[in-house]
């Protein structure tokens, strides 16, 4: 994936503008963090003292808030660029977070943690699949996983948008920007973060989609349960991402529990 990492080190992902403790703990990002934990089932309480991986952290806001909250926080991505702006910011905030520079193929960790984070990640990879079951290994027995994935279905219109880009522009992730800049946006990006953001979207060189269906049986096959999803589900998975296509609603987050002996189990 030696693109994607090219790609990153040009345009750190997300770049978030955090200027002040309360940019992590505000409205906003507060309420995205909630929806990722509540597929856990957790809520910041939970986080105390709990040794958390934040698996492709990109900038760290995520690690970043969960160690504000208390957790005890490893965190690894394979852009340089990313990790040293997350470092720059738990050092302002005075925060301890064991960040390191790693992709997955080389990444090899001991330690189990009782949660793992992986979001927008593994569809940037080329071996979702084998990267994911990496994951689960380093999880407690009775932890959780959590990830989020492009869906098959939600994604389908963007990922023609992004089909006709890359005819009318080219291959390179400069050739895009300029070209979504030019004739999407028509105007030159208004900070950092946007550029970034519209970067990710339209220029990532590799992206891999995904289903409900799918997700369900990972987690099975690597003995977990599936305990949580968002956006939230009702009735036939596959009815709720046909829905997702027309709302283009790419992106979804899903937890599941590692399983205990004799311990029921719980579906999404």
């Amino acid at each position: 994936m030696k693109k994607v990492k090219q790609f990153y080190e040009e345009y750190p992902y997300p770049l978030l503008p955090i200027e002040k403790k309360s940019d992590l703990t505000g409205k906003m990002h507060a309420n995205v963090m909630r929806n990722i934990l509540e597929t856990a089932k957790l809520d910041t309480p939970k986080l105390r003292d709990k040794h958390i991986l934040d698996a492709g952290c990109g900038t760290g806001e995520k690690a970043l808030y969960f160690a504000l909250h208390g957790a005890k926080v490893k965190a690894f991505d394979f852009s340089s660029a990313s990790i040293e702006r997350a470092k720059a910011n738990a050092k302002k905030f005075k925060l301890k977070i064991d960040f390191e520079c790693a992709d997955f193929e080389e990444w090899n960790e001991e330690k189990k943690f009782d949660h793992v984070f992986c979001l927008g990640v593994l569809h940037h990879t080329e071996k979702p699949r084998e990267y994911f079951s990496k994951l689960c290994r380093r999880v407690k027995k009775g932890g959780t996983i959590t990830i989020g994935l492009y869906n098959f279905w939600g994604r389908m219109q963007h990922r023609i948008h992004r089909k006709i880009i890359q005819f009318l522009s080219g291959e390179s992730s400069r050739k895009k920007m300029d070209y979504v800049s030019e004739k999407i946006y028509k105007r030159e990006f208004s900070s950092l973060h946007e550029t970034a953001f519209v970067a990710d979207k339209y220029a990532n060189p590799h992206e891999s989609y995904h289903t409900l269906e799918q997700t369900a049986r990972w987690l099975e096959e690597e003995g977990f349960e599936a305990i949580g999803v968002y956006p939230k589900t009702k009735g036939s998975k596959l009815f709720t991402q046909l829905k997702w296509l027309f709302k283009k609603n790419g992106f979804y987050i899903a937890s599941g529990r590692k399983k205990r002996a004799r311990q029921g189990r719980e579906s999404y």
